[in-house]
């Protein structure tokens, strides 16, 4: 399909008189200024580089036509807008030339019938003019210009630079000047979304095990704090949006919360991954009460509302804080793509739904003043299994055991709870993909981007990055479970817990813990045998449990406080000492993936005369380039 629609040509005043003026004098100094050499890296480019003055004397050496792109308006057309293309071309050679000035984007020529006629252009003038088309397809696209068939007033063929033969060669053929640059039709992308399909299924309470109304920490049944919408084993669920709303949980079940209570942020989906909200993660005004369950949702739907965004709900996301660093954690009016668990809360009546934890997290967000981009992706060392050691039972069954056991034989210590945290945080195969993008500005014109980056990751971890126009890179990870090297285990100590500071540390009301006993009483004889049996206790020993348990819980219930080992502190943005667009295996730091991207304009310098081919190699080797720290 065409990218842009044939339309007819518009030259402001193409005849000789009006197109070969002199040059006004401010820019014969600028030219003076000028030199022009060819770009190594990429074949085919003209760089321009303003140096000192008589470097016009080397461009009349090696190029006897400079065609530019002088402007594109609007420079980020929508689809089926008008778009004028302004060119401007110089004469460098030693007499009058005439030829035609064509256009194309993608290859589809701008001209319906005719060309821009150029006739007897004077030596050291210019010429300009304007080419107009329609936009019809949003996205990105190459415009490319070219003056073809100029031949010199002695009726003799020119040279054409970008042939890889010696300057000047005997091809007997026509000079061709030639430039292109990136165009892009449309609203831009989101400066980062995640290109991997979303998944679906039931956002129900019946995930949770129990009935409508049950929770987590209220009734036996609700065997986990939170539990996976689909079924399986490490079921990793793509998403991206946009931050609204971020905060530090206060209050959090503390045995499963290992490296500290929870950071959390909402976000609300773009329109492919809705699906993933509940019901309730797009709260009613009757849900919004005050003191209601859902008041952290009712604050994020507000702020969607204020924000103008597509979406009526947010998706929440909670990892504990000592898993994702300060530097990689999203802020309000990010872009967020990620990787993780996709999850239904049962510690809550509303059963939202939330990623928790995440496994990848990218962020991106745009500077103001520059419209520079820039990005974080991280991956966390551990999983946190939600059971508990010796037995890895889940928190409720392994309580009653540990208090079975001190009923039968008490010990005088504190119970057990220490979670069982694996050093593997993925055990199915992954490859995650992430498009970072620039967005047009007013000012970007017709600059090329530069692009920086580095990334550290684990043995059977792997990052690559393609960048496909100057407004996108494109980051790949991929996670191979049999080549992965765990990291070593984080460092932890133990720490004993009273019934009422457990209470006060999940936010609960005093003596709900304690009243677990009562609780189970309450599902009879034989569910609490079958509880008994997660620790191997045999059948009619927990009913000394009711009597006895008050002196062992008076004992507090042992918790673990945990740190990443080692703690080594990822790559930030942007760096000095990491500016080496690399991607860097390193076993010695426990992250599977770390690092960061920026995608800047390059104002110092503009690159010109360029073929299509050559444009795409020039975006190719923005990856490949090893920038100088500023």
């Amino acid at each position: 399909m065409r990218a842009i629609c044939l339309m007819t040509l518009l030259i402001a005043s193409l005849a000789t008189n009006a197109l070969a003026q002199p040059t006004p004098p401010d820019r014969t100094r600028e030219k003076a200024a000028r030199v022009l050499r060819t770009a190594s890296r990429v074949k085919g480019a003209m760089e321009v580089v303003y140096l000192s003055a008589g470097g016009v004397r080397q461009v009349t050496g090696v190029i006897p036509y400079l065609l530019t792109l002088d402007a594109v308006t609007p420079r980020q057309p929508m689809p089926a807008q008008q778009i004028r293309v302004r060119f401007r071309l110089s004469n460098l050679v030693g007499g009058p030339v005439s030829g035609v000035v064509q256009g194309d984007i993608d290859g589809h020529p701008l001209l319906a019938t005719s060309s821009a006629q150029i006739s007897a252009l004077a030596v050291g003038k210019e010429a300009t003019g304007e080419l107009w088309t329609y936009g019809s397809q949003s996205g990105s696209h190459t415009l490319h210009i070219k003056f073809a068939n100029g031949v010199s007033s002695s009726n003799q063929p020119s040279f054409n630079p970008f042939e890889p033969h010696p300057i000047p060669h005997p091809l007997a053929a026509p000079f061709l000047a030639e430039d292109a640059t990136d165009l892009f039709v449309g609203t831009p992308s989101p400066s980062l979304v995640t290109t991997d399909a979303p998944l679906d299924g039931a956002k129900t309470y019946e995930v949770c095990g129990g009935s409508d109304g049950d929770r987590f920490g209220f009734n036996p049944k609700v065997l986990l704090e939170w539990a996976s919408v689909l079924p399986g084993t490490d079921v990793i669920t793509p998403f991206s949006g946009t931050v609204v709303r971020t905060e530090n949980s206060t209050a959090d079940f503390p045995f499963a919360h290992p490296f500290g209570n929870d950071t959390e942020f909402f976000a609300v989906p773009d329109a492919n991954f809705s699906n993933l909200l509940a019901a309730s993660n797009s709260p009613t005004e009757a849900q919004c009460a005050p003191g209601s369950e859902s008041q952290e949702y009712c604050e994020a739907r507000d702020t969607i509302r204020q924000l103008h965004l597509s979406g009526a709900g947010a998706l929440g996301f909670e990892i504990d804080r000592g898993l994702l660093d300060p530097a990689y954690r999203p802020r309000a009016g990010e872009r967020v793509a990620a990787h993780g668990t996709w999850i239904v809360d049962c510690g809550h009546r509303d059963y939202h739904t939330e990623m928790h934890p995440p496994l990848i997290v990218a962020r991106a967000r745009v500077l103001p003043n520059n419209g520079e981009l820039r990005g974080t992706l991280i991956a966390r060392p551990y999983t946190l299994t939600q059971t508990y050691s010796p037995d890895n039972a889940p928190f409720f069954p392994h309580a009653l055991g540990q208090l079975a056991k001190e009923a039968v034989s008490p010990s005088g210590g504190p119970i057990s709870a220490e979670p069982v945290i694996s050093s593997r945080p993925f055990t199915n195969p992954l490859v995650a993909q992430y498009v970072f993008a620039i967005p047009p500005t007013g000012v970007s014109g017709d600059l090329p981007t530069r692009v920086r980056y580095h990334f550290v990751t684990r043995p059977g971890v792997t990052v690559s990055l393609s960048h496909p126009d100057k407004y996108r890179v494109f980051v790949s990870v991929s996670m191979d479970p049999t080549k992965y090297a765990p990291a070593p285990a984080p460092s932890c100590t133990p720490q004993a817990f009273t019934p009422d500071q457990i209470d006060d540390a999940a936010g609960w009301s005093r003596g709900t813990f304690r009243n677990l006993s009562g609780a189970v009483s309450t599902v009879g004889p034989g569910a609490i045998d079958f509880l008994g049996l997660f620790v191997g206790i045999p059948p009619g020993t927990l009913e000394p449990f009711v009597i006895k348990s008050t002196i062992a819980l008076n004992a507090g219930v042992r918790k673990l406080d945990c740190t990443i080992s080692p703690p080594i502190i990822p790559p930030t943005a942007p760096s000095t000492t990491g500016s080496d667009n690399l991607v860097v295996e390193d076993a010695t730091q426990p992250y599977p993936v770390a690092g960061w991207l920026v995608i800047s304009w390059d104002s110092s310098r503009r690159f010109v005369q360029l073929t299509p081919a050559a444009l795409r190699e020039l975006n190719a080797a923005a990856l490949a380039a090893v920038p100088t720290p500023p």
